[in-house]
């Protein structure tokens, strides 16, 4: 081997530094079709380039491929001419944050940076929604009829449940209010999660919801008549999504309907029989 007069290593063998020149040509114009097809697909149809992990991370095992193949040929590069190998990384970090993250400088020296279209529309449509969940909430409180009386618990959990699937019905979503307070009725909601069971119960007992986007499942832990129950909250329409806010919305629901409808005469621990 000898060596250049950057202090790489020249290779022995003739012609090994034009076959990696033309590898790295032929590479780079790969690179270049790949990124162009990436474009025209996102401005055709962005849906079908939603998933940009994966493409991001293709992208930086590119560099890394680049990097090794030309180490390869050079192993004493990366130390004597690491400027290369930084600039091909700025380079692609660049050509990330535009392409796949949409960032763009809206400052000159500054490090103000404006907010990718995409996150802009999401915050839109999730104000939308959540104003029009609120307006549901509160049409219901308005034109509800509240039962005054209840005979017993069961009738009072039912119509809570009645009352819950009210606003259920006008955001599409199924509200179901399931006992929490035994071991039994532990284990029969748990059977019923496709979830881990510790998980979910670890973080129901704490007193926190579980919320698993992926499922489209809420799990609020509410107190009813002095015991714990469960508003399971599900959905079969695949367009729809399970908010945090639902959740706020059915908490708001419950607080009314107790306000609103008195409790039984009949339940454990409860009021005692006029009269007595």
């Amino acid at each position: 081997m000898r060596r250049n007069n950057y202090g790489s290593r020249k290779s022995e063998f003739p012609g090994e530094e034009e076959h990696v020149e033309k590898f790295f040509i032929v590479g780079m114009w790969v690179i270049f079709a790949l990124l162009s097809f990436y474009i025209f697909v996102y401005w055709r149809n962005r849906e079908a380039v939603k998933d940009k992990d994966t493409i991001r991370k293709t992208w930086y095992l590119l560099y890394v491929l680049g990097a090794l193949v030309y180490l390869t040929g050079n192993p004493n590069s990366l130390f004597t001419s690491w400027q290369n190998y930084l600039v091909v990384l700025i380079g692609f970090i660049v050509v990330d944050s535009l392409i796949f993250l949409s960032i763009y400088v809206s400052k000159l020296g500054g490090n103000e940076l404006q907010i990718p279209g995409e996150q802009i529309e999401r915050t839109e449509n999730y104000w939308i929604s959540a104003s029009g969940k609120v307006e549901n909430m509160e049409l219901v409180l308005n034109s509800y009829e509240y039962m005054r009386y209840t005979r017993d618990e069961e009738e009072y959990i039912n119509e809570l449940d009645n009352f819950l699937n009210e606003f259920g019905e006008k955001e599409s979503l199924f509200i179901d209010v399931l006992p929490y307070h035994t071991e039994k009725t532990k284990d029969e909601l748990l059977e019923s999660i496709q979830r881990p069971k510790s998980k979910v119960e670890r973080i129901l007992d704490t007193g926190k919801t579980y919320f698993s986007p992926k499922d489209n499942l809420m799990l609020l832990p509410i107190f009813v008549l002095e015991k714990s129950y469960i508003a399971k909250v599900t959905t079969e329409i695949e367009d729809i999504e399970i908010q945090n806010i639902d959740g706020n919305i059915i908490n708001i629901l419950l607080m009314t309907y107790v306000l609103a409808v008195e409790k039984p005469y009949h339940y454990e621990g409860g009021v005692e029989h006029e009269g007595e």
